[in-house]
């Protein structure tokens, strides 16, 4: 039976929404494992804190998003991570938080667009953008109890 509740009423029981972007292109297979096995480390701690997380990079892996090596298929790809990113902005608490790169280099453009996207729908629904970018090593700072164990290479 499908519900009869307003979108308020669906959505005030919730967890506040994250969308957890970071990279995931690397020169290597090892390092693009590390990059997912980062993100989802950073989703179960979420999840612990009491958010739910939204993590595509598990999803760009398992090839759900298209091949990440065609240009045509990554286009759709990212638009379809951007829609996601798009809802987390729509929602009153919703944030973005952004692992960087370890030389604290420029966003790759994927989570650039990521960014753009979520800053410009936050402004225009009216709440302040809720963004947090750090290194692995500061988000492992942060939280190294729940979150050590992720670069252990397999």
């Amino acid at each position: 039976m499908l519900s009869t509740a307003t979108p308020e009423e669906a959505t005030s029981n919730c967890p506040t929404p994250v969308y957890i972007a970071g990279p995931y292109r690397a020169s290597t297979a090892l390092e693009v494992d590390l990059n997912v096995r980062r993100a989802c480390a950073l989703s179960q701690w979420a999840v612990r804190q009491g958010y739910a997380p939204i993590v595509v990079h598990p999803g760009v892996q398992a090839g759900a998003y298209g091949s990440d090596e065609d240009p045509d298929e990554r286009a759709r790809g990212l638009a379809a991570a951007l829609c996601l990113v798009e809802l987390v902005a729509r929602h009153p608490e919703g944030q973005l938080w952004i692992i960087l790169r370890e030389e604290g280099s420029l966003l790759s453009p994927g989570c650039s667009a990521e960014l753009d996207r979520y800053v410009a729908m936050s402004t225009r629904c009216g709440h302040a953008a809720r963004v947090e970018m750090r290194t692995w090593a500061h988000w492992e700072r942060a939280f190294p109890v729940d979150l050590r164990n992720a670069d252990r290479i397999q």
